[in-house]
């Protein structure tokens, strides 16, 4: 079995054909293309419509793709995930050695153009590519904006529960305190380990705090300016996502933290909540008890719609911001802010 020398090959453009190549093979756009050896006189070829294996210049394998799975397999490829591209490339038989992920995407050689079959073959065109590659696209953008989405879920559920294990860390402390005081002791070590315990908590908990304040700023920079990174975190958490939230009506935020009371209300044993997470902002927590309500759905009108703005990629710059604070300046009834 020889070795491999690896991925190799040079950038096309968009638009520009390869020499001595049919047009009907390589439509005018950007396609990728990676060859590897397979093993001594043979070779692994990629295209963007299939595999295919060549002994010499005589292909012996082909490995077309559908059309309905092509997004899935351009994904792939921009993803470096061979294995969903083709599960012959990851076999060590084939001796495939993926490019470098620094490298650009679409690596062409073209010598095995004239023996390969052209995509018109399995009834595909260069409309079929595009389409394809803009579906990958908006495949990729959503998993990357999911995977913040999913670190945001669980750094406020990390946060939740270094919290309730401090609170009950320091209950016992409290306890072992009394009980050493009434003792004549002062606890000794194991009183000290537990101390030592909340100061790590607590060191893990700033950790924390910060990458949340990092994370939820870069997804919902709108949101953070109006609110915070932390509150505007602990709502995407909430709602399990942005794209989620964005499409939640502000009644619906107004209340998204209280749904336990929320439902008790719609059963009949309690009154309809004024506010949930929302609560933790100043403008509302400061407000005066009977404007608190109005504050919260106020808020949450402003929160809905910089989270559609977060969600589709627009800036607001700092208007909400100043509108809430006249707002809250009202509510309040000074001249002073929240």
């Amino acid at each position: 079995m020889a070795s491999s020398p690896g991925a190799r090959g040079t950038y096309r453009p968009p638009g520009r054909a390869p020499a001595g190549a049919h047009a009907s093979h390589h439509p005018p756009i950007a396609v990728v293309i990676y060859e590897v050896r397979r093993c001594a006189g043979m070779r692994t070829v990629v295209r963007w419509y299939g595999v295919f294996v060549l002994d010499g210049e005589r292909v012996v394998e082909e490995r077309p793709f559908d059309r309905d799975a092509l997004p899935d397999r351009i994904a792939a490829m921009l993803r470096g995930d061979w294995a969903a591209v083709d599960p012959i490339l990851v076999d060590p038989g084939s001796g495939f050695s993926p490019p470098h992920r620094g490298g650009p995407p679409w690596a062409v050689r073209d010598d095995a153009d004239a023996v390969l079959p052209g995509p018109d073959s399995y009834g595909l065109t260069g409309e079929d590519l595009r389409t394809a590659v803009a579906e990958a696209g908006r495949r990729l953008g959503r998993d990357a904006l999911r995977s913040d989405d999913q670190e945001i879920v669980r750094l406020v559920e990390a946060l939740d529960d270094l919290q309730r294990a401090a609170v009950l860390l320091e209950a016992r402390i409290h306890d072992w305190h009394a009980i050493a005081d009434f003792g004549g002791t002062d606890g000794g070590r194991p009183l000290d380990a537990l101390r030592m315990s909340v100061d790590a908590l607590g060191t893990a908990r700033v950790t924390l705090e910060a990458e949340l304040v990092r994370v939820a700023g870069r997804r919902a920079p709108n949101m953070s300016r109006l609110i915070g990174a932390d509150l505007a975190g602990r709502l995407i958490a909430r709602a399990r996502g942005l794209d989620r939230l964005a499409r939640m009506p502000a009644g619906t935020i107004q209340v998204l933290g209280a749904e336990r009371a929320f439902f008790r209300h719609l059963r009949g044993g309690g009154r309809m909540p004024k506010h949930g997470t929302l609560y933790l902002h100043p403008w509302v927590h400061r407000a005066p008890r009977k404007a608190r309500g109005r504050a919260a759905r106020t808020l949450a009108a402003k929160v809905a719609i910089a989270a559609r703005a977060d969600l589709y990629g627009g800036d607001l710059g700092d208007a909400l911001v100043a509108a809430m604070e006249g707002r809250a300046r009202d509510l309040r009834g000074t001249g002073g802010g929240p």
